[in-house]
């Protein structure tokens, strides 16, 4: 597959933003110069936990082409130019444009339809839901999104402080429900603690991060929280725990290269054979 005209801004900049997904999450950096490597991580700054999510799965979908036609337009000084100029200035808008974008070309069909929220899986259950419950699981979810908007904006302590307060109506609101809709405000909770797990490491707040993760797996075995644990294990060189969760997250996804690569680089200080 050739590289695309020099003067295609567009379509450069959407192989080097889809490459540099790959790049960035692969910890890849020989197939990027410094400034493009800069970009591409100032450009995951701007991305909510949910958003990183989401291109991390894009990752497992990347075609060897397109890998292929990036490498060649990364070895062209003017073609590299002109995608990183493009990508550096992408608005929050835009982002959310390119990722969709991706997504589509990544998987070659069309993202999956939204999941419902919490709210209106309550709004549907068949069960008679108490108008206070749905007002806390409303204000609960609405502070989620602007913690997500803190998180965007690099500001961690702020977004924490938001999720905080989520958790806190989840939890007031979990004690009036049961069964399916339960469930659905247990999800929304998990998420606050997710998102104020990654915060944590941000700010390199290590052990602060095992506590968010924690909280979630009380309630079980769960593949997020274990692989945020194991990285702030490795951060406090609890490195025996830290191969413990992410073997576990590892087994619970063998397609994700992100939890593999944290595992091996794991291993690799342990002096361990995978």
């Amino acid at each position: 597959c050739s590289p695309p005209p020099c003067g295609s801004v567009s379509a450069s900049a959407s192989v080097w933003f889809r490459a540099s997904i790959y790049c960035v999450v692969h910890a890849r950096p020989t197939m990027m110069n410094p400034e493009m490597m800069k970009a591409a991580t100032d450009m995951m700054s701007k991305m909510s936990p949910e958003e990183m999510n989401q291109m991390m799965e894009m990752t497992k979908k990347m075609d060897p082409s397109m890998m292929a036609q990036a490498q060649a337009m990364m070895n062209n000084p003017a073609m590299a130019a002109q995608a990183q100029q493009a990508m550096q200035n992408l608005s929050p808008q835009e982002l959310k444009s390119r990722m969709a974008g991706a997504s589509a070309a990544m998987g070659g069909a069309p993202a999956a339809p939204k999941p419902k929220s919490a709210v209106e899986q309550l709004k549907g259950s068949s069960m008679v839901i108490d108008e206070e419950v749905l007002s806390h699981v409303e204000r609960a979810e609405a502070l989620k999104l602007k913690g997500n908007t803190h998180f965007k904006a690099a500001e961690y302590e702020a977004a924490i402080g938001e999720y905080e307060q989520g958790c806190a109506l989840a939890e007031e609101a979990i004690r009036e429900l049961s069964g399916v809709d339960e469930k659905a405000v247990i999800e929304l909770l998990h998420a606050c603690h997710l998102n104020t797990a990654s915060c944590r490491l941000k700010l390199q707040q290590w052990g602060e991060a095992v506590e968010a993760a924690n909280t979630v797996l009380r309630d079980g075995p769960h593949r997020k929280a274990l692989f945020r644990r194991g990285q702030a294990y490795q951060q406090l060189a609890r490195l025996d725990e830290a191969r413990t969760d992410l073997k576990k997250a590892a087994a619970m996804d063998r397609s994700d290269a992100t939890v593999a690569a944290a595992l091996a680089e794991v291993e690799k200080a342990l002096g361990v054979e995978p």
